[in-house]
């Protein structure tokens, strides 16, 4: 077992960016850029382990308004991806990082693809993981303003559905809280493998103990609301890319993934066993894509 080392990362706007590495600090990196309103802990310790194993110096860390990272007072300094892909930028920086390979999840592949469009002298090489260039499908249905006015598809209605009867749910105690976390996300997991529940549930209780402001993580999707779509921009990206997808996504459908690998020259998608959900039991599986893309 690797054992990470803790490191806060103060950007030049003043935002404190908790991070954690895995492995040497000589070694090639891979920074880790979770999805909204997640820590950074849910990329799970073994992926980052077995990714250290095989020579790298892994990087995850908490987004802003999320975990031990700043919480912002979004009112008064209102923020977008550009805003969260220049933190990204500024972590790479404080570990003397000249270049990366940036793995983006869900909203993390949002801020990935900014980082290889607008920074792309730091991004070695690409992955985009659940992702897309177009939140508006998922946004505007989460608003219930969805009339099919994008090219890309909708989240699933069984999704939507699970999200409108947690909304009348508000849980009070701490193991409600766990209950009615789990149950999201088992909403996004798919594909034919069991929803690693135990697993999740560990994940969750420790991710409690590191919360300031359970609130603070909807900032998010004001930034996300208030970001253009990338749709034409990712035709930019010129770092090699790949794109890994769940084929049973019920959040960010393949379709989100098959557009990415269309519109980013030489990007190629791979087509995994899963939904949304990332699972740590998929952690082994999901290293050895990273691995052998990154030796191609």
């Amino acid at each position: 077992m690797t054992t990470p080392t803790e490191k806060i990362v103060k950007t030049p706007t003043g935002v404190e960016i908790w991070t954690e590495f895995f492995g040497e600090p000589t070694n090639p990196a891979i920074l880790l850029v979770m999805g909204a309103m997640n820590q950074g802990l849910f990329w799970p310790q073994p992926f980052c382990e077995a990714l250290a194993n095989a020579g790298f110096l892994v990087i995850r860390y908490d987004n802003r308004d999320t975990g031990k990272s700043s919480i912002i007072n979004y009112a008064m300094s209102p923020y977008t991806l550009d805003d969260m892909a220049e933190d990204a930028i500024a972590i790479l920086e404080a570990y003397n990082l000249a270049k990366a390979t940036v793995i983006g999840m869900s909203m993390g592949g949002y801020i990935a693809q900014l980082m290889a469009i607008n920074y792309p002298s730091y991004v070695n090489k690409l992955l985009l993981l659940s992702s897309s260039p177009d939140h508006r499908p998922l946004m505007y249905s989460l608003q219930g303003t969805y009339m099919g006015q994008f090219p890309l598809s909708p989240p699933s209605d069984d999704y939507l559905f699970h999200l409108t009867q947690a909304s009348f749910y508000i849980p009070k105690t701490p193991e409600e809280v766990v209950k009615s976390t789990l149950g999201h996300w088992q909403s996004t997991h798919g594909g034919s493998l069991p929803f690693p529940e135990q697993e999740m549930t560990i994940l969750i209780k420790e991710s409690i103990t590191r919360i300031q402001n359970p609130m603070a993580t909807m900032n998010h999707g004001a930034a996300v609301g208030n970001s253009p779509d990338r749709l034409k921009t990712v035709q930019q990206i010129t770092a090699p890319t790949l794109v890994l997808h769940g084929e049973f996504d019920p959040v960010l459908p393949i379709d989100h993934g098959q557009y990415l690998a269309d519109n980013i020259a030489g990007a190629k998608l791979i087509k995994l066993d899963m939904g949304h959900l990332f699972p740590p039991t998929m952690s082994q599986q999901m290293a050895d894509h990273v691995i052998n893309f990154i030796k191609l």
